[in-house]
């Protein structure tokens, strides 16, 4: 994991067996970027884009990962790297920056905080607010 030259959010899947951290790299770009880490077998599963200071949250089956890109938030197939979801998060919290934000038990709904507009609750099935 030395590629990364600041680590700001680190979380472990809900079975321990990944880790995700978002961070910065160490290229000359400087990207931000998401990664999921397997644990017991010390390799990279994922990479993609994030932001910096970005937190991130499993899906409590470990199979997808939700971190904000941009002005959106996204969720990300572990597996394939592919997207699964994308939220506009202007169009629900007004620009306003998501600060943290949490999966129910079952992974259907997405409680998202927010800086001013306070809490949100995501339906991550149907789409759309809650």
């Amino acid at each position: 994991m030395d590629f990364v030259s600041k680590y700001e959010m680190v979380k472990f899947s809900p079975d321990g067996r990944w880790l995700g951290f978002t961070g910065e790299t160490r290229n000359l770009e400087q990207e931000a970027i998401l990664v999921v880490w397997d644990v017991e077998g010390r390799q990279e599963i994922l990479e993609t884009p994030s932001c910096y200071f970005c937190t991130l949250a499993f899906t409590p089956d470990r199979l997808a990962v939700v971190a904000p890109v941009g002005q959106d938030l996204h969720m990300v197939d572990i597996a394939t790297g592919a997207e699964v979801w994308r939220v506009e998060l202007g169009r629900f919290f007004g620009g306003s920056d998501v600060t943290s934000f949490e999966f129910s038990p079952d992974g259907a709904f997405l409680a998202v905080k927010t800086g001013f507009h306070g809490l949100r609750v995501l339906d991550t099935v149907r789409g759309g607010e809650a």
